[in-house]
C-alpha cells in the first residue's frame, strides 16, 4: 500500500520511459537506404537530364530531316518523270505533224504534176512517147507488142511510133492520157495515172525510210 509520503517517486519508478514528443523513432537502416542527394548530385542529375533531352531533340530533328529529304526526292522524281513524258509526247506529236505535212506536200506535188501532164496532153497526145520507148527497152521479146491508146489519139500515136515494130490499137473505153502496153504474158499501164501512182509510191517509200523521231 502506497503511503501519501511517496506517491510521486513510486509512480515515476513504476512507469517506463516514453518519448513525450509523440513521434516514433526512425529506423537507422531505412535512413541509410534512402540517402538525401547533396547539392552537387542534384546539379549532376539536372545536367544528365538536359543532355538526354538535347540528344532526343537531335534524334527527332535528324529523323524529320531524313523524312523531309525523302519526300522532296519523291516529288522531284515525280516532276522529272512528268516532264520527260511531256517532252516525249511533244516529240511524237511533232513527228506526226511533219509526217502529215510531208504527205500533204507529196499530194500537192502530185496534183501539180497531174495538171501539167494533162495540159501537155491537151496540146500533144503523144507526150508520153518517152515512157513507151523506155518500157519497150526493158522488154525482151520477139512477139508482137500492142499499145492500147484512146481511139481519138490512135492516129497520132501511129504516126509517133511508125518507125518501130509496135502495134497501136485505139480503145473506146480509154480516156485521154491512158495507155496500156499489152504483152504476151500480161499488161502494163503507162498512162498519166499510172505514172503519178508510181511517183507517189516512190515518195511513200522515201517517207517510210525516214528515221523515227
Amino acid at each position: 500500500m502506497i503511503t501519501p509520503s511517496e506517491p510521486i517517486s513510486l509512480a515515476i519508478t513504476a512507469l517506463s520511459f516514453e518519448d513525450l514528443s509523440g513521434e516514433p523513432e526512425q529506423d537507422q537502416e531505412s535512413v541509410e537506404e534512402h540517402p538525401v542527394d547533396t547539392p552537387a548530385q542534384v546539379v549532376l542529375n539536372e545536367q544528365i537530364y538536359e543532355e538526354r533531352i538535347a540528344q532526343e531533340r537531335v534524334r527527332i530533328y535528324e529523323e524529320l530531316q531524313r523524312e523531309f529529304e525523302l519526300r522532296v526526292q519523291e516529288k522531284l522524281q515525280e516532276h522529272e518523270d512528268a516532264l520527260k513524258e511531256r517532252v516525249s509526247a511533244f516529240e511524237r506529236a511533232r513527228h506526226r505533224y511533219f509526217l502529215d505535212v510531208e504527205r500533204e506536200i507529196v499530194q500537192l506535188a502530185l496534183g501539180i504534176a497531174s495538171q501539167i501532164l494533162h495540159r501537155e496532153l491537151a496540146m500533144d497526145a503523144t507526150v508520153l512517147t518517152g515512157v513507151v520507148h523506155a518500157a519497150l527497152e526493158k522488154i525482151n521479146t520477139e512477139e508482137t507488142v500492142v499499145l492500147e491508146v484512146p481511139s481519138a489519139d490512135a492516129a497520132r500515136w501511129r504516126e509517133a511510133m511508125k518507125n518501130g515494130s509496135l502495134q497501136v490499137e485505139g480503145k473506146e473505153d480509154l480516156e485521154s492520157g491512158e495507155l496500156n502496153l499489152r504483152l504476151p504474158n500480161g499488161m502494163a499501164q503507162l498512162g498519166v495515172h499510172a505514172q503519178l501512182a508510181e511517183i507517189e509510191r516512190g515518195f511513200c517509200d522515201l517517207l517510210s525510210k525516214r528515221p523515227a523521231a
